[in-house]
């Protein structure tokens, strides 16, 4: 069904000459298919939406991912508009519509070395044949 719908299947210079089982998805798709009077309803949108950003397997999906496919949609939606199919775009606008969840840049003190432990890691970097000496100055750097 991806690849059908991936295809040309919209062209509709080659719609008579569609094989049958491009058409028997093609009907399928019409009539699971929700209406476009569905994008009425922000319940509808906000499903489409979580959708959109969750993989095949129910994992969320990467962030360039999930911004892509919005803004695909988006672009669906304006056409929809400038076609006069839709009233208005049913997107939610602004930057907290797409945003991430938001973390914490700090990092847990509990999970650094201590100073024994760091210096032990440094001098075992030190003791390396090949670039240990330039290794140790770089991590060493990074601890302190």
């Amino acid at each position: 069904m991806r690849s059908v719908l991936l295809g040309d299947p919209f062209n509709t210079n080659r719609r008579p000459d569609a094989p049958q089982d491009v058409v028997a998805i093609l009907r399928w798709v019409e009539r699971n298919s929700l209406p476009v009077s569905a994008w009425g309803d922000p319940e509808k949108v906000d499903q489409v939406l979580r959708v959109i950003d969750t993989r095949l397997d129910g994992k969320q999906a990467a962030a360039w991912s999930r911004k892509r496919n919005r803004r695909v949609l988006n672009v669906a939606m304006k056409y929809a508009v400038r076609r006069r199919i839709l009233r208005t775009n049913p997107l939610p606008k602004g930057k907290e519509s797409t945003a991430a969840v938001k973390t914490t840049n700090a990092v847990d003190k509990r999970s650094l070395p201590n100073p024994e432990q760091a210096a032990e890691i440094l001098d075992w970097i030190r003791c390396r044949p090949r670039g240990g000496e330039r290794l140790h100055a770089f991590f060493a750097a990074l601890y302190y």
